[in-house]
């Protein structure tokens, strides 16, 4: 399901369809992986497959990340980004 309608052309792993569906079902969820997991696939796959009225938040730690990811998926998205800066 997630592969076709998404026009991937490659298969996510396991946990990545597992958790999209998941998302997709209403159900909360907190995931954690490393550089290179494809956490994108993800909230990428969660939006394109919500629905229009549906909304994603994504919280990134990392500008650069967030940066590219804007970049990258512009033209499928409506984005509003918020930076919070605290100082330590």
């Amino acid at each position: 399901m997630v592969v076709a309608k998404l026009k991937l052309s490659y298969k996510p792993d396991d946990w990545q369809i597992h958790l999209i569906i998941r998302i997709l079902r209403g159900y909360d969820s907190i995931f954690l992986a490393g550089t290179g997991y494809g956490k994108s696939l993800i909230f990428e796959a969660v939006a394109a497959l919500g629905g229009k009225q549906k909304v994603t938040v994504i919280i990134c730690p990392l500008k650069a990340l967030e940066a590219d990811q804007v970049r990258t998926l512009h033209r499928n998205f409506t984005f509003v980004i918020f930076h919070l800066h605290l100082d330590r």
